[in-house]
């Protein structure tokens, strides 16, 4: 049995890469594969990754260029005989790529955000020099420290090899995967809408995810500002947790739309959020893949999302939600009435979107990761 050490520098709780490590470890091989989960974690976290038979190992020391990070996670890897490291940010892949090396141990990193967006948008030049820091850190080890590049998008994998950050040979793309099954059970709509506060001519508007800078939301709010005068049956909840949301919950109390916008906070039962709604709203600024698009797709919703990423391969404009550039607040607005307006064209909509998420079986993702894992691995035994 091969122990893998898995890097996360931020705190693991709810959202798209936590989504993701419990994948990997509800499909991975148990009897070939042992895994430690090195990062912190909320105690709900811990608790469904411990379930899942994973070691939970707290650590704090991340510290971005301090090299006692990279230290302490060697020793960690030394002591606990760990066979692969697998990073999954970039951060945690600076330190966990330079610890690997020192403990003669092969490297794994899956590039959920690319590094140049990882660190933010801020434009202060602080924030540009450590964006440029970073980035030249993170190239340097793709080409030097990296059996492996994962990439979960591949418009994403592309512009990183264009702009020689990742070296093409190593750079795969293996699409996020997400439990099908859960997203597709045969839940009492009508009762579960009663439970959840929902009448029934309301036309429920849900976003999903981190309420940060990246997701949008304020432009989401600006959005439901405009078309609500309009379109007095639609709700929007907003389900999720973050730094933003003080602010947030603010900007919609001066929008006015306090009796229609719901802040529902973090859950661990998205699936029945999204079994009650009636379309979903992704108004990010950046993304690669994001995990809660497909969660909703697979829920049959219609999805109005921002042209980022690799959002458009999975939103076709027209046929399973529309799309519109980040930060236009008209025309988020436009798309949205025009899709919660009718009941026909959702429905239509909702059918090719559990279509699209078929292709997302997670079964089939940690298929392919396995076979990554197998070939760093057997190239360390050479």
């Amino acid at each position: 049995m091969k122990t893998v050490a898995l890097l996360y520098d931020h705190t693991l709780d709810v959202g798209g890469v936590e989504s993701h490590l419990l994948g990997l470890l509800r499909n991975m091989p148990k009897d070939e594969y042992r895994f430690i989960i090195i990062s912190q974690t909320s105690a709900g976290f811990a608790e469904k990754a411990k379930a899942l038979g994973a070691q939970i190992i707290e650590y704090r020391r991340w510290g971005g260029l301090d090299p006692r990070a990279a230290l302490g996670l060697a020793g960690i890897l030394r002591r606990e005989k760990v066979d692969l490291v697998h990073a999954h940010s970039p951060t945690a892949a600076l330190a966990g790529r330079l610890a690997a090396r020192w403990s003669g141990v092969p490297a794994v990193v899956t590039v959920h955000l690319p590094v140049t967006q990882y660190h933010g948008i801020r434009t202060t030049p602080r924030a540009r020099l450590g964006r440029w820091i970073f980035t030249e850190l993170d190239r340097l080890l793709n080409y030097s420290a990296t059996n492996r590049l994962v990439y979960v998008s591949q418009r994403v994998r592309d512009e990183c090899v264009r702009q020689r950050l990742s070296p093409a040979a190593i750079s795969d793309v293996i699409p996020v995967g997400i439990p099908l099954e859960r997203f597709r059970q045969p839940f009492d709509r009508q009762a579960l809408r009663r439970e959840l506060g929902a009448a029934t001519e309301d036309v429920i508007l849900t976003f999903a995810g981190r309420l940060d800078e990246q997701k949008g939301v304020n432009v989401l709010l600006e959005a439901a500002a405009i078309f609500m005068p309009r379109l007095t049956c639609a709700r929007l909840w907003i389900v999720g947790q973050g730094p933003l949301r003080p602010p947030l919950e603010g900007q919609a109390h001066s929008l006015g739309l306090e009796s229609a916008a719901h802040f529902w906070g973090k859950r661990d039962d998205v699936e029945r959020i999204l079994a009650a709604s009636d379309l979903f709203v992704l108004p990010s600024r950046y993304e690669a893949l994001p995990i809660a698009l497909l969660e909703a797709l697979a829920a049959g919703l219609p999805a109005v999302a921002t042209q980022v990423g690799e959002v458009e391969s999975v939103v076709q404009d027209g046929v399973n939600g529309f799309t519109v550039l980040p930060g236009d607040a008209a025309a988020l607005a436009g798309a949205i009435e025009r899709l919660a307006a009718s009941a026909a064209l959702r429905q239509r909509m909702g059918e090719k979107a559990r279509e699209m998420a078929m292709r997302f079986d997670e079964r089939v993702t940690f298929q392919q990761l396995e076979k990554i894992y197998a070939a760093a691995l057997a190239r360390l035994a050479k």
